[in-house]
């Protein structure tokens, strides 16, 4: 029987989910189903909707409902969430109990205040708005369940989109290690708001190696990643 796989692709509003979407969807670890209210939105009946708020609520009931069905029937599937409530977390250990490998890809920045000029630039370009308060408000509830999402997660990166189109993975969580890359790098906030709260929070991960590599040496590991010709989540970004 093939794995079951379900691929969660986390982030606050405006941190570069969709840019991630579309390395998954063109790459073989795409598990073939992709799920999202954004997407689903824009379907008819609730294009017709007038009312914003409704028509996403309507949207995300739907999406709900098509995840608990495609979990019913073993399906491997990806969805995005802002990962605001803990709602999702909840569906993740349904999932696990069912058998499901959780891998998850949580994009973030430094500040809100990126991700705000990153929502207002979407507008502009057509896409749909958040209120600042609301994007700052979920940033700190996303950022705040990351660390539950990474305990609940089997393999997982965390990904610093702060920048523009120059994306860098800080951490990887495998089976067998927890690995820091480019470390060298590393801004005070990646240890205040990332590495921190994980090891305050990962009792239970005391089992896997943790390493921190430099510039050097990460680089020496995404090129043995790039060479592999395994699936990882960390080839997307290789």
């Amino acid at each position: 029987m093939a794995e079951k796989r379900l691929l969660l692709l986390a982030g606050p509003n405006g941190s570069g989910k969709s840019s991630t979407l579309n390395k998954i969807i063109t790459s073989p670890f795409y598990p073939g189903i992709y799920i999202s209210p954004d997407e689903a939105v824009k379907m008819s009946p609730f294009a017709e909707i007038e009312d914003i708020r409704e028509r996403y609520g309507a949207a995300m009931d739907f999406c709900e409902t098509i995840r608990h069905e495609l979990i019913s029937e073993g399906k491997s599937f990806c969805f995005e969430t802002v990962l605001s409530t803990p709602g999702k977390l909840d569906f993740l250990r349904m999932a696990k109990s069912e058998g499901y490998l959780i891998e998850s890809i949580f994009i973030t920045t430094s500040d809100p205040e990126i991700n705000i000029r990153r929502v207002a630039r979407r507008v502009q370009e057509g896409g749909h708005h958040v209120e600042d308060d609301a994007v700052i408000r979920r940033y700190h509830r996303s950022m705040g369940l990351m660390t539950d999402l990474f305990e609940l997660s089997d393999n997982m990166i965390i990904v610093d989109s702060s920048e523009d189109h120059n994306e860098m993975i800080i951490v990887i969580k495998n089976e067998f290690s927890i690995v820091g890359l480019h470390v060298d790098r590393w801004l005070p906030w990646i240890r205040d708001k990332i590495i921190s709260p994980i090891f305050d929070n990962q009792m239970n991960e005391q089992q896997r190696e943790y390493y921190e590599l430099s510039e050097r040496e990460s680089n020496i590991y995404m090129g043995v990643e790039k060479s592999n010709t395994s699936k990882g989540l960390m080839r997307l970004f290789l």
